[in-house]
């Protein structure tokens, strides 16, 4: 956990007898869990338990980030519409032409 929250690039040598695993393990928790890395860092919590609440995180966001890239994809004609609304043009005949307010 101290490696991963230094930032300190891992480099399989026998310096540092940590796995590349448990360095990429304690980055995800890092990323998606900060809360829990104190508590990891003192023992109380220990990264294998730790790791899998921010992998379901993890996931969470991704999911979230790919359903928003869908439907950025799914809804782009309406998104034009509303930038060419909000750029100019009759802004008194509202988005759907129903002429003035």
């Amino acid at each position: 956990m101290i490696l991963a929250q230094a930032a300190i690039q891992y480099r399989n040598n026998t310096e540092w007898p940590v796995s590349k695993q448990r360095v990429s393990n304690a980055r995800t928790v890092l990323q998606h869990a900060p809360e829990m890395v104190a508590t990891v860092i003192q023992g109380i919590v220990s990264l294998d338990a730790a790791y899998p609440t921010a992998m379901l995180r993890k996931e969470a966001t991704e999911d979230l980030e790919k359903r928003v890239a869908g439907m950025r994809k799914q809804f782009a004609d309406l998104m034009d519409k509303v930038r060419q609304n909000s750029s100019g043009g009759n802004r008194r005949a509202g988005w759907f032409g129903a002429g003035p307010l």
